[in-house]
């Protein structure tokens, strides 16, 4: 593989023309890339908010929902792919449009297969330096999760998407229960390894496009897109599986409180939404009779 990206990347081509998608992706994977293919753009939208990728090929004449619309889509996401356009379209006007929506690169039918590859390994580049420059600046250093300014940025773009597209987005908040007791009665090293658990089973949990953040000491915090009211009790009931299978220091076994609110079902705006979402988790950590005390593990 090109020296251009010394690690394989993750592509999503899309495209409705099952003898191209057979072309790129064979080469692709000659270039040691993975690849996976889809025929639309719903296909490609869904795809995204359950997979991560670095690069998505994006064909522009599609049926139901053409190349650009989807570009339309992928710029409101916060951790986005780049987006290289495969068109046979070769006017100036349509180069320009997709460029000024954000494609990071229009590549015109038919191409070169050394052309393709060498702007994939590109395109690869930018995502990854992207990437790591947004989180250093909203990674929590010590979970890995993001941070309250990631947090607070992304329930914004999400609640805006949502209501713009008439669409639900679901806010989970959760205490860490016994934090405290935890730090007394075996140090706060031993404190923060439950933190960190606790955070393994929320990335273990949730969906790619979903946003698991710690916003405080014992505080995280789960922005679910695309998910309802009627769908958070099983959100609910598998992070709680997962608490339950978690272990640290000793056989300790993690825990949380949560509070759920959904829009529009409960809320009307991110505020709204913050609000009864924490409301209800102050409830649920009465209903669990506040912090119990930590055993030693025999």
């Amino acid at each position: 593989m090109s020296s251009a990206a010394t690690q394989p990347g993750r592509i999503l081509l899309v495209d409705d023309e099952p003898d191209l998608r057979e072309v790129v992706s064979k080469r692709l994977r000659v270039a040691k890339h993975d690849v996976t293919e889809v025929a639309s753009g719903a296909e490609a939208l869904a795809k995204i908010r359950d997979e991560r990728f670095e690069v998505v090929l994006l064909d522009v004449m599609m049926p139901e929902m053409n190349g650009l619309e989807v570009l339309a889509r992928l710029q409101e996401m916060t951790d986005k792919p780049a987006v290289i356009i495969l068109s046979a379209r070769d006017e100036i006007t349509m180069r320009v449009q997709s460029l000024d929506m954000g494609a990071n690169d229009y590549l015109i039918k038919p191409f070169e297969a050394a052309e393709l590859v060498a702007r994939v390994n590109v395109a690869i580049r930018q995502t990854r330096a992207l990437r790591d420059a947004i989180s250093v600046a909203h990674e929590d250093s010590l979970t890995g999760l993001g941070n309250r300014r990631a947090f607070d940025q992304r329930l914004e773009q999400e609640v805006a998407r949502a209501l713009r597209h008439s669409r639900p987005v679901s806010l989970m908040l959760l205490d860490a229960d016994g934090l405290k007791r935890v730090n007394d009665a075996h140090g706060h090293a031993v404190g923060d390894e439950m933190l960190r658990t606790i955070a393994e089973c929320l990335q273990q949990t949730v969906r790619i496009s979903d946003h698991a953040a710690r916003i405080g000491g014992d505080e995280f915090a789960v922005i679910l897109p695309e998910t309802s009211s009627e769908s958070m009790a099983f959100v609910e009931r598998r992070i709680n599986a997962s608490f339950g299978r978690a272990r640290y220091h000793k056989d300790l076994v993690p825990a949380a409180s949560m509070g759920v609110a959904s829009l529009p079902t409960d809320a009307v705006d991110a505020s709204n939404l913050k609000r009864i979402a924490d409301e209800r988790l102050y409830d649920a950590k009465i209903d669990r009779g506040s912090m119990r005390p930590v055993e030693e593990s025999s």
